[in-house]
């Protein structure tokens, strides 16, 4: 269950029973082992950076504009009232740039906050997309992750295991540290890079209950944890001393990401992620990133499949319009 929760990045309650066992009722997702590519799970050494390198080998990373923070996405119509194959994209430092085409590919969490407003003087897109992508946006998830990275002066975990799950035993509801459950998933950095370093991955009910928490707060909890699970709060050896450093990761917080990534929920069906990907205003607005692809959702692959896609629709409107 704790692994549904890690692979949806949302509480147990709130996953499809379907993720459990089919039931027959639930619209047949798309084949595949959940999103993944057949193979082992990897790490990418030099980072992700890496594969944005390939894509960026034309010189297009100096047309791309950085530190402009879109406010305003607006369909143009003449005065007759007659609609103008154009889309208006306004900045929030002044700049507009009018184009034939527009891609949108923030994330889903941004998304969900863009389409609370259909005021016409509020809101991203002007108008506002249609009914059924707001439908979609509002039932797809934007999941709570949060990676907790310590590093400690000595080891007292097993150095040998990748991945390690610790459980911990009942613990009484009035303690400060209840809201992490009884159990957390280690990613054991000491393995791969001999830092004496290991991940705790906050997800589901602990994902939620960590969004706006403290550095402190959330950190002391965990070492709590660890604590009580590794060493049943025995004295002999204190995991906060030997804490020497701490990283917390905030995409909930992030403004421009508003989440980790996206994934279904109870009530999320296929064709929410189909009409997410689905264009609007006459094929000129497109839809990308990971919350669009119906395979691959909440994945890096899931983003770049549906940026080679959202190109081909770009070229198909730009041939459309040299025709005519």
């Amino acid at each position: 269950s704790y692994v549904l929760e890690c692979w949806y990045s949302s509480p147990l309650t709130e996953v499809q029973l379907s993720e459990f066992v089919g039931d027959g009722k639930i619209e047949e997702r798309p084949t595949g082992d959940e999103g993944d590519f057949p193979g082992p799970h990897c790490i990418v050494p030099s980072g992700m950076r890496c594969i944005l390198d390939p894509l960026l080998n034309d010189g297009i990373e100096n047309r791309i504009l950085c530190n402009q923070e879109v406010v305003k996405v607006s369909r143009k119509f003449n005065q007759n009232g007659k609609i103008k194959e154009s889309v208006v994209v306004s900045t929030s430092s002044g700049l507009v740039v009018e184009a034939d085409v527009c891609v949108v590919t923030i994330p889903l969490g941004c998304l969900k906050d863009a389409i609370k407003s259909r005021n016409e003087n509020n809101g991203l897109f002007h108008p506002n997309v249609s009914v059924e992508k707001i439908q979609a946006i509002n039932a797809l998830s934007m999941g709570c992750y949060k990676k907790v990275f310590l590093t400690f002066s000595e080891i007292f975990w097993p150095v040998h295991e990748p991945f390690i799950g610790i459980i911990r035993t009942e613990v009484e509801t009035t303690d400060s540290s209840a809201w992490l459950g009884d159990c957390l998933f280690i990613d054991n950095i000491w393995t791969r890079n001999g830092i004496p370093s290991f991940e705790v991955t906050l997800v589901g009910k602990a994902g939620k209950c960590s969004v706006s928490k403290s550095d402190k707060f959330i950190r002391e909890n965990v070492i709590k944890f660890l604590q009580q699970a590794f060493f049943e709060n025995s004295s002999t050896f204190s995991v906060s001393d030997s804490c020497t450093d701490c990283h917390i990761t905030r995409w909930e917080e992030d403004r421009f990401s508003k989440g980790a990534y996206s994934g279904y929920i109870l009530g999320t069906q296929p064709h929410h992620t189909e009409a997410l990907n689905q264009s609007e205003w006459n094929g000129m607005l497109i839809f990308a990133g990971e919350a669009t692809s119906d395979e691959y959702e909440g994945s890096v692959h899931g983003a770049l499949l549906s940026g080679i896609e959202a190109s081909d629709k770009v070229v198909s409107i730009l041939e459309k319009n040299n025709r005519e």
